[in-house]
């Protein structure tokens, strides 16, 4: 995450100086990503997969985490214990990567559309920087420690019309 947050950072303030090294007027807008990817039948598509790996993870969350609790009393566990603590471990592992794999999947055509809609509402209205508000941290602490929201306008709703989805 902090990683992410870095680069973030570092491209923002290179996109920064490249558009006022090209004697362009700097425009920032703000977007919600996940507002975005909601809007989108197939966004929403991916947000049910997401439910359903939720779903099917829970039971195997909890049995791990009981077994992790008892672990750290002075019975510990028994070696079937751990034999199915290291098996709860490895399911849950491959199930969240088989879910990540249909998720993406599914969120690709909606994130090609969102992509399209910004890219035509950003050139239409003459954006230079677009900041998803969540990644900059506005909801909390984030990568921006101070954003005037009021001088900043949100183009979500914009790029959801754009996108031609209703919400």
């Amino acid at each position: 995450m902090k990683k992410a947050l870095f680069t973030t950072l570092l491209l923002v303030f290179g996109l920064v100086s490249f558009v006022q090294a090209q004697d362009k007027p700097l425009k920032i807008a703000l977007i919600n990503k996940l507002a975005l990817l909601q809007a989108h039948p197939d966004g929403q598509a991916a947000a049910g997969l997401a439910q359903q790996r939720d779903t099917e993870l829970a039971p195997l969350l909890e049995e791990l985490q009981t077994l992790q609790t008892k672990s750290q009393t002075t019975e510990g566990l028994t070696a079937e214990e751990r034999s199915r603590a290291t098996l709860l471990v490895q399911t849950v592992e491959q199930t969240r990567q088989r879910y990540a794999a249909d998720i993406a999947t599914a969120a690709a055509p909606a994130e090609e559309a969102i992509n399209a809609a910004l890219d035509a509402v950003s050139q239409a209205q003459g954006y230079t920087l677009v900041i998803d508000g969540d990644l900059a941290g506005l909801s909390g602490l984030g990568l921006f420690v101070y954003v005037d929201t009021a001088a900043i306008p949100d183009i979500t709703e914009q790029v959801i019309q754009q996108m031609g989805v209703s919400q």
